[in-house]
This record gives structure tokens, C-alpha cells and sequence, in this order.
């Protein structure tokens, strides 16, 4: 059932990522947009009420389309990705320092920071960037996942030092090169899985199953029901396994179950192909981004 329409850029979204009460968007006009929302408005919407208002008064820009966004598990930075192959890395805290002399330019610049201030940007990849997921290994380290059509996974480790506004990226010594372009990355902070596709025709999908805690590549699966993905999510079931929902251009959501993937022999998958894989038709032809809602299968499309 759709709930609510909203009009968000002046051109097509690619990102959409729903933090506590807001939902932040990327777009192919270059921009980045935060959005306060009720999160009661999906559970009790009124075609009459107000739409939601922007949290930032502009959009916050890039230098070229943003491909992919997510947000720390404090809510304290964003990460974006773009076309030109950068990654930029946002503060979503205001600085501010009690202790500076107000007639230094210095302390006109550091009150002046608002929330949603860039602190770190880097050239990532040597081509596009299509997929980032932020994926913890324990309760102490946790690791950024970028895949680009230059066919590498890059992990990168994050630092962040609220009180000087800073945050130190360093990627790990080894990049991971699969056959194809990366189309997608796939994760979830609480999930066992993260997931790399790979397009390497028109008509099929290929898609790397990885665990969390050890970077270790567990599986691969090719699959037909989904020749373009646009988009994808991971939840958890009612049996708590983890899905994989891809957006295509199909008019379908594809539905993979990786706790099934994970504990199948290879040699087998055909045979639990009506198991692993299910299709849902929704409404939109192009989904560009989709996102849940707390780990459930409930979710935002954006099209």
C-alpha cells in the first residue's frame, strides 16, 4: 500500500536513508537533502497534512551526481559518494567553542559551522561509484564498504573525533577486484551479510555474499529474475534470515534470502531456487533506492 508522495529534488533520486526522524536524500542534481518527517505519518497518514519541511535551508552540494549515502550508527556523520569518484564525509553536529576570542577569524568560522558541514573528502576509486554500506565486524570496529565500476571493494576504516570535528578515513591495505562493474553494495550495521553485485551481462546478476565479522567472502550466487538492479536493501524475515530486496526495472522487487544462500551447498542452489528467490510487483517501473524501516520489510521506494 502506498502511503505518501513527496517531491524531494529537481532531478531524479539515486539514495534515499532514514535516520531517526529524518530521512536524508541524494539526487543526480549534484545535492544532498535532509528531511524531518513524524515517523507516525506511515502509520496514520493524512492525505491532508502538511508535507515534510527540509532540516537544512539549501542543499548541500557535490561536484558531480551523488550515487549512494549512509549515515554512522550515532548519527553523527553521513557519507557520500559521487560520479566523479569521491567520497565526502559530513557533520551532522554543530561546532561550537565557548572558549575561543570571538575577534579571531578562526572562532568566526568554527561557530559559524552549522550541522551538515563537510570534514573530510578523498578520491576513492579511479571510476563512477555505484554501492557504500557501512558494516560492523565486532562492538568496537566497524568498517566502510565502496564499490565502483572500476571493478574494485574497498573497505576503509573511520575515526571519528567529535570534539575537533574530524574524521580520518584509511582504506585497508587490500582492495578486492571481481570480473565486472560493481553495481550495488548492500549493508546493514546489525547484519550478519554484506552483499556486492556485479554486473557482468544483461540478462543475469551476480552477486557476492560476505560476512561481516571476518571481511571473508562466503558465497556467490547468479541469478536471472533480476537483470538491472537500481537498488537494494537488507532486512530481517519473520524467521529471522537476511534478505536481500533489490529495486530493478522491472516493475518488481527481487527478494534473495542470504541466510538460505549462506547455509546451501553451491552445487545445490538450483534446487532451492523457489526457496531462495521471490518477486513482488510494485507500481513504479524504475526503482532507484529503496530503504526499511528498522531492519523490517517495510520500505521506502524512491522512483
Amino acid at each position: 500500500e502506498q502511503r505518501c508522495v513527496y517531491d524531494a529534488h529537481a532531478q531524479p533520486l539515486n539514495d534515499i536513508v532514514v535516520s531517526n526522524e529524518s530521512i536524508l536524500t541524494s539526487s543526480l542534481d549534484k545535492t544532498v537533502r535532509s528531511w524531518q518527517i513524524p515517523m507516525n505519518a506511515f502509520t496514520n497518514y493524512d492525505s491532508t497534512s502538511s508535507a515534510m519541511t527540509p532540516q537544512i535551508a539549501q542543499p548541500v552540494s557535490h561536484l558531480d551526481e551523488v550515487t549512494s549515502i549512509c549515515v554512522s550508527r550515532d548519527n553523527s556523520l553521513v557519507f557520500t559518494v559521487s560520479r566523479d569518484a569521491y567520497l565526502f564525509v559530513w557533520s551532522l553536529l554543530s561546532t561550537k567553542n565557548d572558549d575561543c576570542d570571538m575577534d579571531t577569524d578562526m572562532a568566526k568560522t568554527r561557530m559559524s559551522k552549522q550541522p551538515f558541514h563537510i570534514i573530510q573528502s578523498i578520491k576513492a576509486h579511479d571510476e563512477t561509484i555505484l554501492g557504500m554500506a557501512l558494516v560492523r565486524s565486532d562492538a568496537q570496529h566497524h568498517f566502510l564498504v565502496t564499490g565502483s565500476v572500476d571493478k574494485k571493494i574497498k573497505i576503509w576504516t573511520i575515526t571519528n573525533n567529535k570534539n575537533e570535528d574530524k574524521c580520518s578515513i584509511k582504506r585497508l591495505k587490500t582492495d578486492t577486484t571481481i570480473n565486472g562493474p560493481v553495481s550495488f553494495v548492500a549493508g546493514q550495521y546489525d547484519m550478519p551479510y554484506f552483499v556486492v553485485g556485479e554486473n557482468q551481462s544483461f540478462d543475469s546478476l551476480t552477486f557476492h555474499l560476505y560476512a561481516s565479522s571476518t571481511l571473508e567472502r562466503l558465497k556467490t550466487y547468479k541469478t536471472a529474475t533480476c537483470q538491472w538492479p537500481l537498488s537494494s536493501c537488507l532486512t530481517l524475515n519473520e524467521h529471522n534470515h537476511c534478505i536481500l530486496t533489490i529495486g530493478s526495472t522491472s516493475h518488481e522487487l527481487c527478494s534473495y534470502d542470504l541466510s538460505l544462500i549462506h547455509s546451501t551447498d553451491s552445487k545445490l542452489f538450483a534446487s532451492y531456487t523457489s526457496k531462495i528467490e521471490y518477486r513482488t510487483s510494485v507500481p513504479s517501473e524504475w526503482i532507484t533506492s529503496i530503504e526499511s524501516l528498522d531492519s523490517k520489510e517495510l520500505f521506502y521506494l524512491v522512483t
